[in-house]
């Protein structure tokens, strides 16, 4: 059609989010910086810590390595979301190997659906839908930390 944009088809069309995904790493670097053991364990309103948060950063980045075939000993225990230097070590050390993960998925793999990539048994997803909900979940929990420097005071990351 003339005037519109065309938007060029990739055969590895998750290449683009791997970028997304690793700019979430050097926010949650910006977010972190100049936050002391005392601000991560802070009771902030009706929600637990922002430790908790971060796990569950940690947790969901994890299991997108997992969806995606990459081997991951384990999942963090949620009793031990107490330890942030760790659990930020932890989710800077999976940046990598994400998005080598996602730049490697064809355009046929991102299509099919993924028995690990359900969220709900009863709704099937996509690879690349699974991989848009946690992008989407993360930025989310990049914001609501943004979110909790103002509530201790600081200067938010962006």
């Amino acid at each position: 059609m003339a005037g519109c944009l065309e938007i060029p088809q990739s055969e590895r069309p998750l290449v683009e989010i791997g970028g997304r995904f690793r700019f979430n790493t050097t926010l949650l670097d910006l977010t972190a910086s100049g936050m002391g053991p005392e601000d991560w364990r802070a009771a902030l309103g009706a929600g637990g810590p922002p430790v908790e948060i971060l796990g569950h950063l940690v947790a969901t980045r994890l299991q997108l390595l997992r969806t995606l075939g990459v081997g991951v000993d384990e999942l963090p225990d949620p009793d031990e979301w107490t330890r942030p230097d760790e659990l930020i070590g932890t989710f800077r050390g999976s940046d990598r190997p994400l998005v080598r993960a996602l730049t490697e998925v064809t355009e046929e793999e991102a299509g099919a659906e993924r028995a690990g990539a359900r969220l709900d048994p009863a709704v099937p997803l996509t690879l690349e839908a699974c991989v848009g909900f946690f992008y989407f979940d993360e930025v989310f929990h990049l914001g609501q930390l943004n979110l909790v420097r103002r509530q201790l005071g600081k200067q938010p990351a962006v």
